[in-house]
């Protein structure tokens, strides 16, 4: 209630006065003009140069390993990592074959991995913990398909970087992606 409140004394007329308001994605832009619709709003993606993606390929999995990734906050609720891990798990349950691999750290991360034990898929699941650089890069190279489950998102840099590496992707609409999806492929 607090929160509402505070919205329409306080940030709606700063939205009001505000020469521009940018936004990520579409979702939030489509969220706040249904509360404020009389801004000046814009969407600006976030971007990403394959030129700066410098690193080495080295393999690091034998060729039967089929690799799914997700790279990024581990945080269940926003990412849609219980999704993601389910959805792995029923895979898994109807005999599909392969790993995960979650690459990054968060405030969920113990979580995530007790979510995994008791899914019986520790034995497919690698947390690679927070990477950077020519190693990000290379971990995400080695993916098959990189995956995004998440349930409310800006517009995911990690996205982007498996797109510039040419990755297959599994998004849910919600990553703000799946326009450029239909368009593009």
């Amino acid at each position: 209630i607090l929160k509402k409140l505070f919205f329409f004394l306080i940030d709606r007329k700063i939205l009001k006065k505000a020469w521009k308001v940018v936004f990520l994605g579409k979702s939030e832009f489509d969220y706040i003009d249904r509360l404020v619709s009389d801004i000046n709003k814009v969407i600006i993606h976030n971007g990403q140069d394959p030129n700066n993606m410098e690193y080495e390929f080295k393999k690091i999995t034998n060729d039967q390993d089929f690799v799914f990734g997700f790279m990024g906050r581990l945080d269940i609720y926003h990412k849609g990592l219980d999704k993601l891990l389910h959805g792995f798990f029923n895979y898994r349950k109807n005999g599909g074959k392969g790993l995960l691999w979650i690459i990054g750290d968060g405030p969920d991360r113990k979580s995530l991995e007790k979510m995994t034990d008791s899914l019986n898929l520790s034995n497919a699941v690698v947390f690679w913990g927070q990477k950077q650089g020519s190693v990000k890069f290379n971990l995400l190279a080695n993916m098959d398909v990189f995956v995004h489950t998440s349930r409310f998102e800006g517009f995911p840099m990690a996205l982007l970087e498996a797109c510039a590496l040419n990755k297959p992707i599994l998004i849910s609409k919600e990553t703000n992606f799946s326009d450029f999806v239909e368009i593009y492929s």
